[in-house]
């Protein structure tokens, strides 16, 4: 009868052992990039919609406005299910930084559909730079779990 704690059952074990440990390793690396890769791709997403609200809507032509909604709408829906499709894992305190990154992002769309209403700047010069500020909590949010 053989000691399962012989130097090749022990070699075996700590070859699984460290096997397991780079398997995690590749799986939670690959949830980190798709965290960053989720909320840039998002972040645009919502920043392009805010161009499109400062500078398609108030045309009243009904059907650049559809399109841009439509192009919106479609937009959210494709990274969201292509995020849930692709993500293996979520790396610890994903959920609560990309709450927080979303909801800033969000106040920040909103401030500029706001300003739409209230200033009549139309120059690319500040609502470009201001659509891409949009984009900086969600992005942060993502990159900021993966230097942990």
């Amino acid at each position: 009868m053989t000691n399962p704690t012989d130097s090749a059952t022990a070699r075996e074990l700590l070859d699984a052992a460290g096997t397991g440990d780079q398997s995690g390793s590749r799986i939670s690396e690959s949830g980190r990039r798709t965290n960053v890769v989720f909320s840039t791709v998002l972040g645009l997403v919502i920043a392009l919609f805010l161009l499109g609200v400062v500078y398609v809507y108030p045309t009243d032509d009904l059907v650049p406005i559809i399109l841009v909604t439509v192009g919106y709408a479609i937009g959210i829906l494709a990274s969201v299910l292509i995020f849930n499709r692709v993500r293996r894992s979520a790396s610890l305190g994903w959920q609560r930084r990309y709450v927080t990154g979303l909801s800033i992002s969000m106040s920040l769309f909103f401030i500029g559909v706001a300003l739409t209403f209230l200033v009549t700047i139309t120059t690319p010069l500040f609502w470009v730079p201001f659509a891409v500020l949009v984009t900086v909590p969600l992005i942060v949010s993502a990159v900021i779990g993966n230097r942990r």
